[in-house]
């Protein structure tokens, strides 16, 4: 490593190194940061802006104590340009004014680009978004209700995580470009005028409709919608709700659907009313895929350009496989991800042979797609 000898004849680092060294690291976790911010004062300036960038407060006592940081301290509330707000307590409590006044302050701090909002706050989320009165400059939202996912069976019951989206809510965030939904009840209200919303991503991870419908998500303006994910648990509910958002999403580009329990089904564009000729990437895992699903596919899908069929559920045999690919259904198609077997009814899941994959690959090197075959 590059190095310059002071006076005293001590290695020391160039400073211009150190923006580098912290960006070559994927992922510092905060007490590496911390620890780093002691090395030398060349460092603290750099630390802070990774450090106050997107804080993630996990109690109502650091919120409070950041909250008291921020305010006294112009220039480290200039650096914070996100929150990750998951407070949580053992008690379970009503909130106190303290943590109310806390939370209050740091919803309305200027400038910031993406909010999670996740902890005991995803209780009737709604809440603390009409708390907010700067979210014009929000271009992400998470609304996260995992941490009321755990064991405590009668808390759940009582106090489930939602939110109850209306248009007052979708007002307040015109600038919104992601929006995702985590283990929540998600309620629609009717919208008692019309709104135009820019999202292009919506990340719907078990999440359930507890009334109204998905249209009035986005009321008139889901031509903007591009990126779309959805993981469930509900086998029931799952296709029909896919199927709704695919007939409201008439641009989409890029479609991931995720069961995390068998039985959700890969049949959803066998309607000729469901507009998906725009999808450009298509992601299944753990979904019910067969041949005819490939048929559905080479009729309503001819731009797709990279398609990935992975999990345990898939019944697609390689010959399958082969035949599909060689008849150029997706003329389009230049990568194929897909698992390195397929499920039986009798058998479970079975890998492979060796010259099957072969006989795969042969068949996508002929019409130039990139094949791999995960376990």
């Amino acid at each position: 490593m590059p190095a310059v000898v002071t006076p005293a004849s001590k290695p020391r680092i160039v400073d211009d190194l150190i923006p580098i060294i912290l960006e070559s690291n994927g992922h510092w976790w905060p007490r590496d940061f911390q620890r780093l911010a002691l090395v030398s004062a060349s460092w603290v300036g750099p630390i802070r802006r990774r450090l106050y960038a997107c804080p993630e407060l996990r109690s109502f006592l650091a919120c409070t104590l950041f909250a008291r940081t921020i305010s006294q301290n112009s220039h480290i509330r200039s650096l914070v340009h996100g929150i990750n707000l998951r407070p949580a307590s053992s008690e379970r409590a009503a909130l106190s004014e303290k943590d109310m006044a806390s939370l209050r302050y740091i919803l309305n701090l200027d400038r910031l680009d993406n909010l999670t909002i996740g902890g005991e706050l995803a209780i009737q989320a709604e809440r603390f978004l009409h708390m907010m009165s700067n979210t014009r400059s929000i271009t992400s939202l998470h609304i996260d209700g995992s941490y009321l996912q755990q064991d405590d069976d009668s808390f759940d019951c009582k106090h489930p995580a939602s939110l109850e989206w209306n248009d007052s809510i979708a007002f307040r965030f015109t600038r919104l470009r992601t929006l995702r939904l985590t283990n929540l009840q998600l309620a629609l209200a009717e919208p008692s005028m019309p709104y135009v919303l820019h999202i292009s991503s919506l990340i719907f991870h078990n999440v359930t409709i507890a009334f109204g419908s998905i249209q009035n998500l986005c009321n008139e303006s889901w031509d903007s919608v591009r990126h779309l994910s959805i993981a469930t648990r509900d086998t029931h509910a799952s296709d029909d709700f896919v199927r709704e958002l695919l007939e409201c999403c008439e641009n989409l580009e890029t479609l991931r659907y995720e069961a995390s329990c068998a039985g959700a089904s890969g049949d959803l564009f066998g309607g000729e009313e469901i507009p998906v000729g725009s999808l450009r990437k298509l992601k299944f895992f753990d979904i019910d895929i067969n041949p005819q699903t490939l048929v559905f596919l080479g009729q309503s899908c001819a731009n797709l350009e990279y398609l990935s069929v992975l999990g345990r559920s898939v019944r697609l045999r390689a010959e399958d496989w082969i035949r599909f690919i060689g008849s150029g259904a997706l003329p389009s198609l230049k990568v194929l991800r897909t698992a390195a077997g397929c499920y039986e009814p009798s058998s479970g899941f079975l890998r492979w042979s060796e010259d099957l994959r072969e006989q795969l690959l042969s068949s996508c090197s002929t019409r130039s797609i990139d094949l791999c075959c995960s376990l």
